[in-house]
C-alpha cells in the first residue's frame, strides 16, 4: 500500500494541473490578436518595432513613433 503513495500522489497533482488548466485552453482558443505588425501604429506597444538603433543612449536603441497628425488629433500635439 505504501509503495502506491507516490504514484497516487503523481496522478493527483496532473489530474488537479489538468482540471486548472482546462478552461484557461478552451478561452484561448478563440482568442486572436487585433493588432498588424506590418504597420508600427497598428501594432502592440511596447514593441521594439518602435525603436531605432542610437549611440546616444544607453541602451542603444531609441522610441521613434510616427508624428502624430496635429489637424486629426490636436491633443497629441
Amino acid at each position: 500500500m505504501a509503495s502506491n503513495l507516490p504514484r497516487t500522489r503523481r496522478f493527483l497533482l496532473i489530474v488537479a494541473f489538468l482540471a486548472l488548466l482546462w478552461p484557461s485552453l478552451a478561452l484561448a482558443a478563440g482568442v486572436h490578436a487585433l493588432f498588424d505588425l506590418e504597420t508600427p501604429t497598428g501594432g502592440p506597444f511596447p514593441s521594439n518595432l518602435f525603436t531605432v538603433f542610437d549611440l546616444g543612449h544607453n541602451t542603444l536603441r531609441r522610441v521613434n513613433l510616427p508624428k502624430p497628425d496635429c489637424l486629426v488629433r490636436v491633443s497629441d500635439c
